[in-house]
């Protein structure tokens, strides 16, 4: 009797085993349909984020082609800017430069005039204190004549 009390312990375990196999495989398989459907989201995701990043990666690709036309625009650009201001600093010095020249050549012409009259007046004065000297002689003689 102890031996089927046993046998129906055990049997009535295995049934409860066998129970609790359909319900871990029932919930094993729920559990794995439900990581299943996450993985297959997130593989949709990433082949989403892949596709968006190989339009980007075109796009990019794209702009790398026009690099080199904008840097030759903005190096003609550039250049010609350069090369107008350049060519309006160049009028400005050749102005200025011929405006000094035309000063200096006032400022000779003057130099030389003061030069030539400074001369004259020398020679003015020269002359001035000759007389002066010859008034003093007359006056020392007709002085010495009175007296």
């Amino acid at each position: 009797m102890l031996a089927s009390k046993n046998q129906k312990s055990y049997q009535s375990g295995s049934s409860n085993v066998n129970m609790d196999k359909v319900s871990f495989n029932d919930t094993t398989l729920a559990n794995l349909t439900e990581k299943y459907e996450i993985l297959n989201e997130s593989l949709n995701n990433l082949i989403k984020a892949m596709d968006d990043h190989k339009q980007d990666f075109k796009e990019f690709q794209g702009g790398n082609e026009n690099i080199p036309e904008y840097i030759e625009a903005k190096a003609k650009q550039i250049e010609d800017n350069v090369g107008s201001s350049i060519t309006r600093m160049d009028g400005e010095v050749q102005k200025s430069l011929s405006h000094q020249k035309a000063e200096n050549s006032r400022l000779q012409q003057q130099i030389s005039q003061l030069n030539t009259d400074q001369v004259v007046i020398k020679n003015q004065l020269l002359h001035i204190q000759k007389r002066i000297e010859d008034i003093q002689l007359q006056i020392g003689d007709n002085y010495a004549n009175i007296v």
